[in-house]
């Protein structure tokens, strides 16, 4: 896999900082020493606005075990609880603007960055042509279009009968104006996860994600990064 770039990794390289000399190492503590809770950590890094059912599903834990993790989390300044409507979503602490809030909500729901992605591949398909490069019906579709189409991810052209969509410059958008945002995100997390002990050393990038190995009890577990505040799958 390819090295990090040198331009990136100096924003978000951390020097651990000294302690004085004859001063006992304390035992390191972190919420993310937990295997389940860097799960949590991890799904919303990588599908911030993620509700607690996408969490669960995604992680592979039961939804009140996912929310215990998610509580301590935001306890501890990892994790915060944004409202998309009337339904609560999450998202690593300082990596989303409120106003992106609904347009990540909607590409973190199952299956709609896929079809985000399939939308930016053939713009102009209908919702039919879609299911087919899909593989999936029409009508499990329809919600994630809908959610695509009010958070002004993709737009809807009728084509007499048949509605048409097409990806819109909104994402687009988010990422250019985030940019500054989420490289401070990256260093302030790197720096509490420095100062927990973790050891966090960038390796490589994989998926256009940055990937951290951290050291816990003397082994070490990945970590990865978005390079963007969002990116479709």
């Amino acid at each position: 896999m390819p090295k990090i770039g040198k331009a990136l990794k100096s924003v978000v390289e951390i020097t651990p900082a000294r302690e004085p000399a004859g001063k006992p190492r304390a035992r390191p503590t972190s919420p993310l020493m937990n295997i389940n809770r860097r799960k949590v950590f991890q799904h919303i890094l990588l599908h911030p606005c993620s509700d607690l059912a996408g969490i669960a599903s995604g992680t592979r834990l039961s939804r009140s075990t996912a929310a215990w993790h998610l509580s301590v989390l935001a306890h501890a300044g990892y994790a915060e609880r944004h409202i998309n409507g009337k339904s609560p979503v999450y998202a690593p602490a300082g990596m989303v603007r409120p106003q992106d809030v609904p347009a990540l909500a909607a590409l973190a729901g199952e299956g709609c960055a896929s079809l985000y992605a399939a939308v930016a591949d053939a713009p102009g398909s209908d919702l039919g042509t879609l299911a087919q490069a899909l593989a999936a019906k029409p009508s499990r579709l329809r919600p994630c279009i809908a959610w695509l189409t009010r958070a002004g991810l993709v737009s809807k052209v009728m084509d007499g009968r048949h509605a048409r969509f097409f990806q819109t410059e909104r994402l687009k958008a988010m990422v250019a104006e985030t940019r500054s945002r989420h490289k401070a995100f990256i260093k302030r997390l790197m720096a509490r996860m420095a100062e927990e002990r973790l050891s966090p050393e960038i390796r490589d990038m994989k998926r256009g994600n940055i990937r951290i190995m951290l050291t816990v009890l003397g082994r070490e577990y990945p970590l990865d990064i978005p390079q963007a505040s969002i990116h479709p799958e």
